[in-house]
């Protein structure tokens, strides 16, 4: 089994958590799709959110003391949708609702683990947002540029290799 195997593994189980779990969140109704490269019209953002499950390059395997390894993997999930920041009370609803979408998603990354995959026990690392230059868990010059509501994490999975 090869590294990027297991890295496609793990990002199709994540996606297919996540089409399995979208309808107990706040937005039942999201699209989900699997890709290396997200990207969307802006005018198909405008009814609900576009969910990316991104597979990502692993990392080297890290040698330990004990003379096993560890394999890291990462996924990382893009949630888009597009708003209206004219309205100042509808907008902080919809990022009110959008942020706990967020949450939601990284609470499904992190269900029902640790899985076999291949013989290889694979354990949930965490999750880490990727912030803005103002510290924001979504892009502030995406909303006031582009009207799109943009938040990135990624979510962590590793496995101990003899």
């Amino acid at each position: 089994m090869t590294y990027a195997k297991y890295a496609v593994d793990i990002s199709t189980l994540v996606h297919d958590r996540i089409v399995d779990e979208i309808g107990t969140t706040v937005y039942p109704q999201a699209n989900i799709g699997r890709t290396y490269f997200p990207r969307t019209k802006l005018e198909d953002l405008a009814e609900q959110p576009h969910v990316w499950v991104v597979t990502m390059p692993f990392d080297e395997d890290r040698v330990l003391r004990s003379k096993g390894s560890i394999l890291d993997l990462s996924v990382q999930i893009t949630l888009q949708k597009k708003v209206d920041p004219s309205d100042d009370i509808a907008l902080t609803s919809e990022c009110d609702q959008l942020s706990i979408f967020v949450e939601e998603l990284g609470n499904i990354c992190r269900h029902d683990f640790p899985v076999q995959i291949s013989g290889h026990k694979f354990s949930f690392g965490g999750t880490s947002p990727l912030r803005d230059d103002n510290g924001n868990l979504f892009s502030y010059e995406d909303m006031y540029n582009k009207h799109v509501f943009n938040a990135i994490f990624t979510a962590a999975y590793q496995t101990g290799k003899e």
